[in-house]
């Protein structure tokens, strides 16, 4: 961060597991917001990111943890097109946004069951 002067960097992770290494490595970072949308955490390994698990100390408030149910049935979208998260984005005024994520929300994933279909992996907002 100090070789590029960056205050605020912004890592939105939309892969369907928990990001556990990303976040423990920012947990107690403040000029890092750790966004994480993740099938649910009492479904699916590592079995973390629960909405309590929000940073610590300096770093408290600064990981944001969205454990998403599973899906009941395919849909053209996905729990992803209903979190808004523009706001706490809008005031944190990251200077980089680096997004994390596979393919693994995708319906026909053999291990997850977020039932994201292709064009739910777009957000036209």
């Amino acid at each position: 961060m100090q070789e590029y002067k960056l205050e605020r960097i912004l890592i939105l992770d939309t892969d369907a597991h928990a990001g556990n290494g990303t976040c423990e490595y920012f947990y107690e970072e403040p000029r890092v917001m750790f966004i994480d949308l993740h099938q649910d955490p009492r479904t699916l390994y590592p079995g973390t990111g629960f909405v309590e698990q929000i940073g610590s100390g300096k770093g408290r408030g600064f990981t944001i943890n969205v454990p998403l149910p599973i899906a009941l049935a395919m849909t053209p979208t996905s729990w992803y097109s209903i979190v808004w998260l523009q706001p706490v984005c809008e005031e944190f005024r990251p200077q980089v946004i680096i997004r994390n994520g596979g393919s693994d929300p995708h319906y026909s994933d053999g291990l997850t069951n977020l039932g994201l279909s292709v064009p739910g992996f777009q957000d036209d907002r």
